[in-house]
C-alpha cells in the first residue's frame, strides 16, 4: 500500500498499531507535564513524567518492535533526555511509522 507521500506503508497488526498510539500518547504525556511545570505545577508534572516514562519502559518490553524501529528510545530514557525535547522526536518517529514512513526505510 502506498500513501499520500508516495512511500511505502507498513503493514503492523492491530497490536503494534495499538502499542504505537499509546507511545505517541505517553509522548505526549510528557510534554503536557512539561507545560504543567511550566505553570508551577512542578510535583504533578514530576509525577505525569514519571509515569509516563515508567509506562514507556513497560510498552518497549512488551514490545520489542518499538525499540528496534525507534533506535533512539531507550538512550532517550536513559539519559532523561527524553523528559525535554526528545519526547517530541520520539513521537514524530511513532507518528511517522503509523502513517508508514520513516527516515529509516
Amino acid at each position: 500500500m502506498t500513501t499520500e507521500s508516495g512511500t511505502t506503508a507498513e503493514h503492523f497488526g492491530e497490536e503494534d498499531r495499538t502499542a504505537l498510539l499509546l507511545l505517541r500518547h505517553l509522548c505526549a504525556t510528557i510534554g503536557s507535564a512539561n507545560d504543567a511545570d511550566d505553570h508551577g505545577y512542578s510535583d504533578d508534572a514530576r509525577r505525569m513524567r514519571e509515569d509516563a516514562a515508567g509506562s514507556i519502559r513497560n510498552l518497549a518490553a512488551q514490545h520489542p518492535f518499538l525499540a528496534a524501529r525507534i533506535p533512539t528510545l531507550e538512550r532517550e530514557l536513559e539519559t532523561g533526555h527524553i523528559f525535554g525535547f526528545g519526547w517530541g522526536d520520539i513521537y514524530n518517529a511513532a507518528d511517522a511509522l503509523l502513517k508508514g514512513s520513516s527516515d529509516d526505510d
